[in-house]
């Protein structure tokens, strides 16, 4: 076009000039209105969450959280999943406000930079402080409150823990709320943040099936990923720092892989006879077993494999596992720790906990620790480890016994018969 109007050279360049100038100034108004967007729907946070707010300072000094019970449209047996991601999420929005914007109040009800400031961090401090992987956590509050069968905590000393693979993202928005305000958070709040961050996050990289109804578990890849991403990258200091920046890059790759990414590997089996085969994923655990009339010589059988997948051909196992405590210790607060370690040359299903006979715990994967806040009085724990043969085989670890002297608020010493 500029060689059939005669246009020369620096008639060019001049007109490229000025298209590149209008376009970048173009791109830089629409880029200020939408930053002033963002800002503007983060603000309606406080509209619609400050009314929520509840002080929990009589409990957990300088704390509080966003009570979403009372919301309008509550569903009831979500008051356990939603509390400590929805804190979280509120938290993250003041951050936001008060880093990105210098108004002096927000909201339609003016609400003060110094109690967004406020409320923000004693959120931070509730949901750190109430983390069962946090030294001496305070009770999760939302326990007591309601009992439904679907819930996020585990009950780590009676703190909450989210659960590998729980398609809800806990630790996501309060992570970066952590990260904007970290200056304002004290030591105590800190060291909690990150004992919940790296107890949460991923211990190493996990496959996920493709199941239709979940999009492939994308929804579940990329909450996993969200709850490692804060303890790979906020304590470089670590010795595992490089550990789980590897885990939350497969992570990534795994959000957005589809149902070809996986290999499909069909299997003639023609060794000694056997009774059965096992396929065990890369975490051990059992992904299919396959009896001795389902394998023919003639006839394949077909498994999608994802990452590292072993093959176990198996006699029959009579031997139960070997199940032992390595550690028990008790706390200042009347908190029990035990420790057990099981092992079976056909993987170990589960390691169950009982005190005085009663169940107290159940694990299906290492590390097999327990948590336990009996009351006054002389204790007997007992762990019973269950293997992955069929029929299944158990075995019972030696009794060990203790002495609570001061029951569960005091007690700071133990003695073993």
């Amino acid at each position: 076009m500029f060689l059939e109007s005669g246009i020369g050279l620096k008639e060019r360049a001049v007109h490229i000039a000025i298209t590149l100038v209008l376009s970048l100034t173009c791109n830089a108004a629409i880029q200020a209105d939408l930053d002033q967007l963002y800002l503007e729907v983060t603000e309606s946070s406080v509209d619609f969450f400050e009314p929520l707010w509840t002080d929990y300072s009589d409990t957990i000094p300088y704390s509080g959280y966003f009570d979403f019970s009372r919301y309008r449209n509550w569903r009831p047996n979500y008051v356990v999943e939603i509390t400590i991601p929805g804190s979280g999420q509120v938290a993250y929005c003041y951050a936001v406000l008060l880093r990105q914007s210098d108004k002096k109040t927000f909201g339609k009800r003016n609400v003060a930079r110094s109690t967004l400031l406020d409320h923000a961090v004693r959120t931070i401090r509730f949901c750190c402080l109430t983390s069962g992987y946090a030294d001496n956590p305070f009770p999760y509050p939302l326990y007591k409150k309601e009992r439904v069968p679907y819930v996020l905590p585990e009950g780590t000393g009676g703190g909450w823990s989210r659960k590998q693979g729980m398609p809800i993202d806990v630790l996501g928005y309060l992570s970066l709320a952590v990260v904007l305000l970290w200056e304002e958070l004290d030591g105590e709040t800190r060291a909690a943040a990150e004992a919940m961050m790296v107890g949460n996050a991923l211990k190493k990289r996990e496959f996920a099936g493709w199941v239709p109804s979940f999009g492939g578990w994308h929804d579940r890849m990329k909450q996993d990923f969200s709850s490692t991403v804060g303890a790979a990258y906020l304590f470089p200091r670590r010795g595992d720092h490089e550990t789980l920046r590897n885990i939350i890059a497969g992570q990534a790759l795994d959000m957005v892989a589809t149902e070809h990414d996986q290999a499909k590997v069909r299997i003639h089996y023609a060794g000694q006879c056997t009774e059965r085969v096992t396929v065990l994923s890369e975490n051990g655990e059992r992904a299919r077993t396959l009896l001795s009339e389902e394998l023919s010589a003639d006839r394949g059988f077909v498994l999608k494999i994802q990452g590292t997948t072993e093959i176990r051909f198996a006699n029959t196992d009579e031997t139960a596992p070997a199940v032992e405590f390595v550690d028990i210790d008790i706390r200042e607060d009347g908190r029990v720790n035990l420790v057990v370690d099981a092992a079976d040359q056909s993987g170990v299903e589960s390691v169950e906990l009982t005190c005085d006979g009663i169940p107290v715990g159940r694990k299906s994967n290492r590390p097999y620790r327990f948590m336990h806040f009996p009351d006054k009085g002389w204790h007997t724990y007992e762990a019973t480890a269950r293997d992955r043969a069929a029929p299944c085989n158990e075995r019972r670890s030696v009794k060990r016994t203790v002495e609570v002297v001061f029951g569960k608020a005091r007690s700071n010493r133990y003695w073993e018969k």
